[in-house]
């Protein structure tokens, strides 16, 4: 949001990731509006590269582990 606002589009829970589930993350987001993620800075997320490069191709990722 350009006004300075945010919002919370979801809450996952799961006791392990991988690529199908965070496929099902960017899926929801997707269904929610999202159309573009800018920056993706995580910790060490298993699946979460592959994904993200799937969602939207030209995302930045970094990966703090």
């Amino acid at each position: 949001m350009t006004d300075g606002t945010q919002d919370v589009l979801g809450l996952w829970l799961r006791a392990n990731e991988g690529p199908i589930f965070w496929a099902k993350v960017l899926s929801d987001l997707r269904n929610c509006g999202v159309q573009d993620i800018l920056l993706a800075v995580v910790d060490c997320l298993m699946g979460f590269p592959l994904s993200i490069e799937a969602f939207v191709g030209q995302t930045r990722h970094w990966r703090l582990c």
